[in-house]
């Protein structure tokens, strides 16, 4: 085992094992001993390589020529950026050409590869990934192994680490002319209520614009133009989402970013990834007073439509700089409550339950600029 460079382990005759060849996976070398740079931290927890005893198992497939270990392999836009690209970082460090990248796949998700055309493509790209793209479906041993450590991901590595933080920003933006709009929101509705999110969000939408915010919709457009908005933007507003792990890579310490909840827990991984990257705190804003919750869909992240306390969420955006007037925030009162969940209803074809925030005695409220789930 060599190390080309610190964090980046080189193996000859390296095994990159899985189930059903073994019961966990595991990343060893000719020998059997651990690949400690392998380690994965996925979805938070973490999984470290062990002793394998090699001669105990069945032969597995080989793989010629010198391939690079870029962990697991996620379809999901947001994981796709905060794991899947997460050990691209040591291609800086590479003197030798790859065959390619492999990838491990996850088992929360049905498998799928890589799309030519597709966001992980264009993101391959502009990393610099050249070569084959494989998504391992079992086990192999591998002629030789170039293995970072991870970079970034859910949990402890939300703030990657700074080899990932200066790779990851330098790479996405190079060959970008910043765009025009000085104030972005990313809106949600391009999604067009399939994945949840703010509760009558037409409306926040059109109180950001008398501000200035242009209503950015990023599914709808290229990662080129998304990385564009980004670099020109100087204040952004969001819903906790995926489209932050973007903002997140590409922030400036001069950038200030706030962070409207539509989930309790929404800031868990997107507050401590912004403040990583930007070397300061993001505004997280947590004004929900219910949620509307839709009956026909299983996942509770999409089924949910937040609603927001219109007067202190405007107080929020004036005392951090984002907005300047906050009179025109007001609350729906009942009735034009239910004619927005009604027209949601019509729309999604679904019954909607209504749950009230219940704090507790004590419990925390408002505006703070702490780091605070997982995007979605």
């Amino acid at each position: 085992m060599q190390e080309l460079s610190p964090g980046i382990a080189d193996i000859r005759n390296a095994h990159i094992l899985q189930p059903p060849t073994i019961r966990r996976l595991n990343v060893v070398d000719g020998v059997g001993a651990p690949v400690v740079e392998g380690a994965i931290s996925r979805l938070g927890f973490q999984h470290p390589s062990q002793m394998v005893d090699l001669a105990a198992l069945p032969e597995v497939e080989p793989l010629a020529g010198t391939w690079l270990f870029a962990g697991d392999y996620w379809s999901h836009f947001g994981h796709f950026l905060f794991e899947s690209l997460a050990r691209l970082w040591a291609l800086e460090h590479l003197d030798t050409a790859l065959d390619g990248i492999l990838y491990l796949p996850t088992k929360r998700q049905k498998f799928m590869e890589i799309r030519e055309g597709g966001f992980q493509e264009d993101l391959l790209r502009r990393c610099g990934v050249e070569g084959a793209v494989k998504v391992l479906t079992g086990s192999v041993r591998v002629e030789r192994l170039i293995v970072p450590r991870q970079g970034c991901g859910i949990g402890p590595l939300a703030s990657g680490t700074p080899e990932f933080r200066r790779f990851i920003r330098d790479r996405l933006s190079a060959g970008i002319t910043p765009g025009q709009a000085d104030r972005l929101y990313l809106s949600r509705e391009g999604y067009g209520l399939r994945r949840g999110g703010v509760f009558d969000e037409a409306r926040l939408s059109e109180l950001l614009e008398r501000e200035g915010y242009l209503s950015f919709r990023p599914e709808r457009v290229s990662i080129e133009e998304q990385i564009a908005a980004y670099l020109g933007a100087s204040r952004i507003i969001s819903p906790d989402s995926t489209a932050l792990h973007l903002v997140a890579f590409l922030a400036r310490e001069d950038q200030d970013v706030a962070v409207v909840l539509r989930r309790g827990n929404g800031a868990k991984d997107i507050g401590p990834n912004l403040a990583g990257f930007m070397g300061r705190r993001p505004a997280i804003l947590d004004r929900i007073t219910r949620q509307h919750v839709r009956d026909n869909i299983a996942n509770k992240n999409w089924a949910r439509y937040a609603e927001l306390d219109m007067p202190a969420l405007g107080a929020d955006l004036v005392r951090h700089g984002f907005i300047d007037d906050a009179r025109p925030w007001t609350n729906l009162d009942a009735g034009a409550r239910a004619a927005v969940r009604d027209a949601y209803a019509e729309k999604l074809g679904c019954g909607f339950e209504t749950v009230e925030r219940d704090r507790g005695p004590g419990a925390a409220t408002g505006a703070r600029e702490t780091a605070g789930g997982a995007s979605g």
